[in-house]
């Protein structure tokens, strides 16, 4: 039998996972699609990596809102909410934006510096330059040949489209876990070559007292995220799950003004 039931309904990648329950459907819901969708949206978020429940687990919740039972399969679409919400306005089509306030000193552009090369972080990459004293990627993201890296940007746009729509979603700057951008003296930096045109690099740590300026990405609008995690069905039993895989999804969107601090 096909169906659809909508509820609303938040899950969070700990250990001590708290629901809420607000049926807009009369038609009561199994409580096993509630604990599969839990454990099936943990696994997923395990296949990812280590990082992905890690990182992803200070800047969003999930909210299980649509279960879609299938023959073969159960699709579980959770909307991708932030932690700290804001003000919530809807958009025409109802769905959630999540507004914030932003500091009176704040600025919405960088001047570009040609002696300068720029690069885009996320929070915990800027904790770690603090924490550790140099700069130096791990490269997780970093394309075959670029083993190694630390990737920059000539200028201040580009570092900043990677420090927002160019991330992944444990990564996305969110009201309490901004993203940075950092500029260094460029003479510091290597050009990336005929693969990579107009990036730069280094391969070697760069002491953190080379960065010239640093800007917050803080944001003031948030916009509505999805994810959609598919179930293959065993054939053991009714809960067994054979297989998980993405099904859509929408990374959240975000504006943002910066905050110079240093």
């Amino acid at each position: 039998m096909n169906w659809l039931q909508r509820i609303s309904q938040t899950i969070t990648v700990s250990p001590d996972v708290h629901m809420t329950y607000d049926y807009n459907d009369p038609t009561p819901v199994d409580p096993g699609f509630i604990e599969q969708a839990e454990k099936a949206l943990r696994q997923y978020l395990d296949a990812m990596g280590g990082e992905m429940t890690r990182f992803v687990k200070p800047r969003y919740e999930f909210h299980l809102r649509m279960i879609n039972d299938r023959y073969n399969e159960t699709r579980y679409t959770f909307d991708i909410v932030p932690k700290n919400k804001g003000k919530v306005v809807y958009d025409r089509r109802g769905d959630p934006q999540y507004t914030f306030g932003a500091p009176q000193e704040a600025i919405k552009e960088i001047d570009p510096n040609p002696e300068y090369a720029y690069r885009g972080m996320s929070k915990e990459e800027w904790d770690f330059i603090r924490e550790k004293g140099y700069i130096q990627s791990k490269g997780w993201y970093n394309f075959q040949g670029q083993e190694g890296q630390t990737l920059w940007a000539p200028n201040p746009s580009t570092a900043l489209s990677y420090g927002s729509g160019f991330t992944p979603l444990q990564y996305m700057p969110t009201h309490n876990r901004p993203s940075m951008v950092v500029a260094i003296p460029r003479s510091l930096t290597k050009p990336a070559g005929v693969a990579n045109p107009g990036e730069l690099f280094t391969d070697e740590p760069i002491p953190k007292d080379y960065i010239q300026e640093a800007y917050m990405m803080i944001p003031v609008s948030i916009g509505h995220g999805e994810i959609e995690v598919i179930v293959e069905k065993g054939v053991q039993h009714k809960w067994q799950i054979r297989s998980i895989r993405q099904g859509s999804g929408l990374t959240p969107s975000v504006r943002y003004v910066l905050l110079r601090i240093q």
